[in-house]
């Protein structure tokens, strides 16, 4: 049926499919995580739940769960799955749009269709994102092609997996039904085919979660009330995209390529009227940054003018009238190089945003994901199996801790919804009904904290760790501004076992408290507790030495003795802490009028290292009786 320069031409725009996704793969973003954890519970047998044992639908794409579960089930994992699933739809959209346009217009157009999809640097981010919308977009294009075949039931099929992979997909079937109407063409057996696919899954549903309607959809309604009208302007402005040069080239062209594509009753009219459904959706909604990982609101307009700019140019059947009539032979050759010129420009514009598109999805994933990532491991370390943890960024930290979790947005816990409309309060009634063992703010700013920071709430939280998004370290000290804050229950930190569930920066907001009450007995102690079994006691060892010094300056010298005196203790002491706590120690207890057991911790911090300058220097000091310039060694903090 086609030729062979053809096939080549569509085999090298599946491969430019593959290689311009490649730099994404890897970049998930958060609320897809969301999805992989469903598929990992119903893959592993643990039912199609987030929270084992809570049947709650928390994602918005029933079909991509199932198809990423059955994968899970023969032990391949949702990322490992979802990655080559992504690529592989967009994949399969490239003969399909070929067919597509070759049939509503011309094979040129089909063509250019195809390429365009291929250079697309926003499809391919959205592939790399670990979203539906891949799969969401081929069933789309699919649609489309059955409808301008008029299989209505298959496009009715068709439409209804649309629908499945997320509800707003019902903008496909809306536009189909509306071109069919006003074209006067046959409709009802596209809502059979509708009905075939959605009437038994809206069963299935209800009959195992008792909802037709997805909690998360339910929690994205609730909280778009928040939205003010300013920011539903500024959504508006992002849908039409008038801030780019396509934008507004889009912007101009939409009505003489709507009219062109009426005129000749053109299939693809159903684009714009599922564009305009989509953009009411998401200007309700209020979903501004992430509109374009829902929905193919890209690549779905560029096609459209793409192919209304094909019939204004005559491509196609048209063409061969054209030349027919004769003289205009010119214009001809010039319309098509016009559609030629507009198709260059379109794929100009996909190539040269493509780094873009890199560096951005890298940076996010990089900012945002990668503390999510740090975090959901580390809890998967750390305490017990059945915790619960309070946080918002539900995705990563929910599959990688495999901890419950209390979700203060709504998406995978319907009482919080009615909680809302009742109270009208975010968050902290939350944490002191189920006291929670861990509570996560993500990218907390001090103001945001502030809002948690109540007497209950400090009293029975403290703070324990802090990460700051996008740098690979941890911040025990809370130096930086607008970090990831972990706290821990207190009763956790504080008792003998907290180093079974912290590591030995984990409680220096306890020494921190402890010092403000001039407890350094207990500060001593929490220092101390975790250093036992870590491997990593360096740092705390440098907080010691700190808290040591701070009593030092105070002249507190029985308090820093004890300071020195518990770091001893720690199994496995050696080296430079050893002997400069074995100093310091003999220089407190010289002060306390102690010399003799000065001297013992003199001399024994020498057996380690007879050229330790410092306890030599003392000892040579307290022979000259000059005490005044004894020698405190001290160790900056890591």
């Amino acid at each position: 049926m086609y030729n062979l320069s053809t096939l080549l031409a569509l085999v090298g725009c599946a491969a430019i499919v593959v290689l311009v996704r490649l730099p994404f793969m890897g970049s998930e973003i958060d609320d897809a995580i969301i999805t992989f954890r469903y598929a990992d519970n119903l893959g592993a047998g643990n039912g199609f739940c987030f929270n084992p044992g809570e049947r709650v639908l928390g994602t918005t794409t029933l079909l991509y769960t199932l198809v990423l579960a059955a994968f899970r089930a023969i032990g391949i994992s949702p990322f490992t799955a979802a990655r080559f699933l992504n690529v592989a739809f967009d994949v399969a959209a490239i003969p399909i749009l070929f067919l597509l346009g070759t049939r509503v217009v011309g094979r040129s157009v089909g063509l250019a269709a195809a390429l365009v999809f291929a250079t697309s640097g926003m499809n391919a981010r959205v592939a790399g994102s670990g979203m539906e919308t891949s799969l969401l977009t081929c069933l789309f294009f699919l649609t489309i092609l059955f409808h301008s075949c008029d299989a209505t039931l298959w496009c009715g099929i068709s439409g209804g997996l649309v629908a499945l992979t997320r509800p707003d997909g019902v903008a496909v079937i809306a536009g189909v039904l509306l071109v069919r109407l006003l074209q006067k063409r046959e409709y009802w057996r596209v809502l059979v085919g509708v009905a075939a696919v959605g009437i038994p899954a809206l069963i299935a549903q209800y009959a195992y979660f008792h909802t037709f309607i997805s909690q998360s959809a339910v929690a994205k309604a609730f909280m778009s009330e928040y939205i003010e009208a300013d920011s539903r302007i500024e959504i508006l402005k992002r849908f039409l995209r008038l801030d780019s040069l396509e934008g507004w080239v889009g912007i101009v062209l939409t009505v003489p390529v709507t009219r062109a594509l009426w005129k000749t009753r053109n299939s693809t009219l159903c684009i714009p009227a599922a564009l305009l459904a989509y953009g009411s959706v998401f200007l309700v909604y209020g979903l501004q940054m992430f509109i374009r990982y829902y929905a193919p609101v890209d690549i779905l307009y560029a096609l459209f003018l793409l192919f209304g700019v094909g019939v204004i140019c005559g491509i196609g059947t048209g063409s061969k009238e054209s030349e027919e009539e004769g003289g205009r032979i010119v214009r001809d050759r010039l319309r098509r190089a016009g559609f030629l010129g507009f198709t260059v420009f379109i794929v100009c514009v996909n190539m040269a945003g493509i780094p873009g598109h890199i560096d951005a999805a890298w940076l996010f994933h990089r900012r945002l994901d990668s503390a999510r990532i740090s975090v959901g491991q580390w809890l998967g370390q750390t305490g017990e199996s059945d915790w619960r943890v309070y946080v918002t960024d539900i995705g990563y930290i929910g599959f990688l801790s495999g901890k419950y979790i209390v979700d203060p947005v709504g998406l995978i816990a319907p009482w919080v919804i009615d909680r809302y409309e009742k109270q009208r309060e975010l968050g902290l009634s939350f944490i002191e009904d189920l006291r929670p063992e861990v509570c996560i703010f993500s990218a907390a700013s001090e103001l945001y904290l502030a809002r948690f920071a109540t007497e209950w709430f400090c009293d029975s939280y403290i703070d324990t760790y802090r990460w700051r998004p996008g740098l690979d370290f941890r911040d025990p000290l809370g130096l930086l501004k607008n970090e990831w804050v972990v706290y821990f229950r207190r009763d956790l930190v504080e008792t003998e076992r907290a180093d079974v569930y912290v590591s030995p920066i984990a409680t220096y907001a306890l020494y921190r408290e402890q010092i403000g009450r001039n407890d350094l007995v207990g500060a001593i102690r929490s220092a101390t507790m975790t250093c036992r079994t870590s491997p990593r006691y360096a740092l705390t060892m440098g907080v010691l030495q700190w808290l040591v010094s701070h009593q030092r300056a105070r002249g507190a010298w029985p308090e820093a003795a004890a300071g020195c005196q518990a770091a001893l203790t720690v199994e496995d002491l050696h080296g430079d802490f050893r002997r400069t706590f074995l100093t310091n120690l003999g220089v407190c207890l010289f002060m306390m009028g102690q010399e003799d057991a000065a001297k013992r911790c003199w001399k024994d911090a020498l057996k380690d290292d007879p050229n330790f300058q410092a306890p030599l220097a003392n000892l040579a000091a307290l022979a000259g009786r000059d005490t005044g310039n004894l020698v405190w060694v001290a160790i900056p903090l890591p």
